[in-house]
């Protein structure tokens, strides 16, 4: 494993107090997520040359433990290292030379000649990176020049045979080799050599992260040495086995006296004191025959080992435990962790290596099996294996499915293989569009992939006669007909709002449709609305996110996303346009033909405005509910408040019900390190249901509404589910605190609250006032119930993702409500200073005639809230918030952060952008509109 400078003695001190503005500077080495592992390895078990290989060469862990292959498979790559000023640019040391890749791995280059061969071992010079030295059956050799050129360097030993080679990070020019016979040190960038211990094959070398004095060495026979000196001196560890084969030593970043060795027929070996001791930790291990240990920068206490031919596993708990995590049947070389933070590189770069990946990922799936619509697209982006890629998509228009889903996977392949698919092909899609009915759907996001695919198609096909297409109208009147919806909504949207508003999963089938039509459109005007609502979606989410997480209140999300925030396709969007957080695991579809069309990066204000927390804010928009057929005329206004800090975040709506089946209400989320598989959130609700509601917004017949919903939405007549909005809930909300209050009358079917209280709280008391107070990572939470509760334990459901440890606050009261309070940890010298904080708050509480709370929030806000009050939304903004602003009607988005303004126009389709020197180069750009 290579070591990863700068992670020892990274304490941050609190300089500003959290309200007061200036926050301290976060820290960045060693933040969770920032690192990518990767594979030198080879899926060889029942393998024999000449069959093919299911992956080989590079491969990449990819989030959620799935591994996949990065760039064109190779038969032998033994490790790889990289340049510290930009870790896309990558050195591979390979069975036919040294390979350079300047896009984290997908295309390489050999940059040496046949006199260099069966590398063993390559090493950047972390202080003068252009010089890259190679280890060699048959000695050293390196490169001054980025691999342009090579040249051996004379160790002057007999037997130069060279297993590993090192250069240290502190010194240029300093480089250690571990040869056949010796060690050899060169301080003078590889002119001279001399012996500093001899003994038997050298197979590893390491350095120290947090001592550059401190290096270790694996001995094929003869066991683990150590230097104290930098390497000019050397001792054997006693306490490590010396008569077997050690593959490899490793350093844990995070803790110093922490060493790992991979043994053969010994296992993993650990030791917790600097090398005086050592264990053996194989417990969860299948064998003992371990190649690789690699401790991960990113995670404190994670460990990998590669067994032979079995798999990689992975230990959370230093080695304690193990579980299998991936490339079974795997002969690995070496597990190597490469920074994800591109310090050399361009923001832009940085994402387009992330839509490589993505497009990579369903180009070379783990499961070769998987052969669908997304990996024929990818195939054909990329131009490989086209001749496959026409066969099998011929095989799937067989039996087309999926309605608009198939239309806009059909939509993207047929304009990705205008050029290359074949004739049989081609006849296959028109065939399959002129008789397949495909069904239009009856939501937003159903109706926008419809036309949005009909209307390209029809370019792409623009002649044809009413009897070529399935809806039995001619190219000219499909496409009109799709554009005036597709206009009709973007004003909609920019006027009132979405009603299908910030969904955590159906966000990106609005970003994706609008990226087919900035890329494939032939309108150039159309091509401009399309991006520009692309960064109008953007806005509304870079705005409304915590680490990558989509917080606040939803009109649709899921019952496991609601728990597990980081579940949801917004998270995929978060990593891909911004670089937060984690990708789902595999990536989700939306991500993938986003990616493949016009794939269009976030602006630099886009960007700041979804990574900077460092002062907290409030953001509030106007969205609108989902279209109402019965009872109500047309759609009702969505209100949303949603308070971000650097810890939490607080939003809500303004209650009522807007979706009648997946909506949240409201919620606290704190930031979570890693969230995968977290349930960083607290909240409750009404879990309302009503036949009558689904009237409201549905055309079917009432008797079969519920039974209807049940099918595919199993959870939403549960009196146990976590999910949905009620007409019996109101909220209030200013800043960080949050008044929720509920008035269910007899007649519901569940007059009950849930309120879910998550497994991962680190704390939760109940006070003698009456308040539970929590803490969720930094976030200190008080939750006031307003009436008498009983805590249950939260009951397995099909629907319902595991929450052990989790509690259902259980409360079975009409009148009923709660009140919120969030505050930073940062904020209090302790836990008990925000206990002592939140019950001197004055309050007053009424549940009868009708709920009502009176209460001094931390903030120093007067709120009085009473259930049913009159209150005026009328001056609600489209968007208001120190950073994404615009007026109802106006068609005007303004965004700005540190120094940056950008406005759109969509009046003249004109975007302007302004900069100070506070933004890091004081200049004005204009964007002119179409033609």
């Amino acid at each position: 494993m290579r070591n990863v400078p700068g992670l020892a003695g990274a304490n941050w001190l609190l300089a500003i107090a959290f309200w007061a503005g200036a926050l301290p500077v976060q820290a960045q080495p060693g933040a969770q997520g920032r690192y990518d592992l990767l594979a030198c390895a080879i899926r060889s078990r029942d393998w024999t040359p000449g069959r093919k290989l299911e992956a080989a060469g590079l491969l990449f862990r990819w989030a959620g433990g799935q591994w996949g292959q990065r760039g064109a498979p190779h038969m032998l790559i033994e490790t790889l290292d990289y340049d510290p000023r930009d870790p896309r640019l990558l050195y591979l040391a390979a069975g036919d030379g040294c390979l350079r890749s300047r896009d984290s791995g997908y295309s390489w280059v050999i940059t040496t000649d046949e006199t260099m061969t069966e590398l063993r071992d390559v090493s950047v010079d972390p202080q003068q990176p252009d010089h890259v030295y190679i280890a060699l059956p048959d000695g050293v050799a390196v490169t001054r020049d980025q691999g342009a050129t090579w040249r051996r360097l004379d160790l002057g030993v007999p037997r130069p045979f060279t297993k590993t080679v090192r250069v240290d990070r502190t010194r240029a020019g300093r480089v250690l080799a571990g040869t056949e016979q010796a060690i050899l040190l060169s301080e003078d960038a590889g002119a001279s050599w001399r012996v500093v211990v001899r003994g038997d094959l050298v197979t590893d070398l390491a350095q120290s992260p947090h001592d550059p004095q401190w290096w270790l060495a694996t001995l094929q026979r003869g066991g683990l040495m150590e230097s104290r000196d930098g390497g000019r001196t050397w001792r054997r560890i006693d306490a490590v086995p010396a008569d077997r084969t050690l593959y490899n030593a490793a350093f844990d970043p995070h803790e110093a006296g922490r060493l790992a060795v991979a043994a053969w027929d010994a296992g993993v070996l650990v030791s917790e004191d600097g090398g005086r001791t050592w264990t053996a930790r194989n417990q969860g291990l299948p064998s003992a025959r371990v190649w690789r240990v690699a401790f991960d920068p990113g995670v404190r206490g994670r460990l990998f080992a590669a067994l032979l031919e079995e798999a990689v596993f992975v230990s959370e708990d230093g080695g304690r435990s193990w579980r299998r995590d991936g490339l079974d049947g795997s002969m690995v070389y070496d597990l190597v962790f490469v920074p994800r933070a591109r310090p050399g590189a361009s923001r832009e770069g940085a994402f387009r290596d992330r839509v490589r990946q993505v497009i990579e990922h369903y180009a070379n799936p783990p499961d070769p099996t998987a052969t669908g619509y997304q990996h024929v697209a990818a195939k054909l982006y990329l131009r490989r294996d086209l001749e496959w890629a026409s066969r099998r998509l011929v095989e799937l228009l067989r039996d087309p499915q999926g309605d608009m889903f198939w239309m806009f996977q059909a939509a993207a392949i047929a304009f990705l293989g205008r050029e290359t698919l074949s004739a049989e092909a081609r006849a296959a899609l028109g065939h399959a569009w002129k008789t397949y009915h495909a069904f239009r759907g009856d939501t937003e996001n159903h109706w926008l992939l419809y036309y949005t695919s009909l209307y390209l198609m029809t370019e792409l096909w623009p002649d044809l006669p009413a009897g070529a297409w399935f809806t039995g109208k001619d190219s000219a009147t499909n496409h009109r007909e799709a554009e005036r919806w597709i206009r009709r909504w973007m004003e909609v949207t920019l006027d009132e709002g979405q009603g299908e508003y910030d969904s955590t999963h159906y966000m990106g089938l609005y970003l994706l449709s609008m990226s087919y039509l900035a890329e494939w459109a032939s309108s150039a005007e159309m091509r401009e609305r399309a991006r520009m609502m692309l960064e109008w979606l953007m806005a509304d989410y870079a705005a409304e996110s915590l680490d990558g997480l989509h917080v606040g209140a939803h009109a649709r999300t899921d019952d496991w996303s609601v728990l597990e925030k980081w579940y949801a396709v917004s998270s995929d969007f978060g990593w891909l346009l911004f670089g937060l957080g984690y990708p789902l695991p595999g990536y989700s579809y939306p991500v993938f033909y986003y990616a493949v069309s016009a794939a269009m990066p976030p602006p630099e204000v886009l960007y700041r405005i979804a990574t900077d927390r460092s002062r907290p804010y409030t953001h509030r928009e106007l969205q609108r509910s989902r279209r109402r057929w019965r009872f109500q005329e047309g759609s009702a206004p969505v209100c949303k408040t949603t308070f971000v800090s650097r810890d939490y975040a607080v939003g809500s709506d303004q209650g009522g019900l807007f979706q009648p089946v997946q909506q949240h209400s409201w919620d606290v989320t704190w930031a979570a390190g890693d969230p995968r598989g977290v349930h960083n959130t607290l909240f409750a609700l009404h879990p309302h249901f009503a036949t009558r509601d689904l009237q409201t917004y549905y055309t079917r017949a009432p008797d079969l509404l519920v039974d209807y919903f049940r099918r595919f939405r199993p959870s939403y007549d549960s009196p146990d589910k976590f999910l949905g909005g009620s007409p019996y809930e109101q909220i209030l909300q200013d800043q960080d605190t949050l008044i929720a209050l509920y008035d269910i009358p007899a007649d519901a079917p569940w007059p009950h609250i849930n309120g879910f209280f998550s497994k991962d709280l680190s704390r939760l008391e109940e006070h003698p006032s009456g308040w539970i107070f929590c803490q969720g990572g930094r976030a200190y939470i008080a939750y006031r119930p307003l009436a008498p509760y009983e805590w249950r334990p939260i009951d397995y459901h099909d629907w319902l993702p595991a929450a052990e440890g989790g509690r259902r606050l259980y409360s079975p009261h009409r009148k009923n409500g709660a009140i919120v309070q969030v505050a930073s940890a940062r904020e209090f010298p302790d836990f008990a200073a925000f206990v002592q904080a939140v019950t001197a708050l004055p309050l007053e509480v009424a549940l009868e005639p009708v709920p009502a709370v009176r209460f001094r929030s931390l903030r120093g806000a007067d709120l009085h809230f009473t259930w049913g009050q009159a209150r005026d939304w009328s001056r609600w903004k489209r968007f208001d918030s120190p950073h994404v602003r615009s007026e109802r009607a106006s068609r005007l988005l303004v965004l700005e952060h540190s120094g940056i303004r950008r406005v759109l126009d969509f009046r003249t389709l004109r975007i302007s952008e302004e900069r100070t020197a506070a933004a890091g180069r004081p200049t004005a750009a204009r964007t002119p509109g179409p033609g």
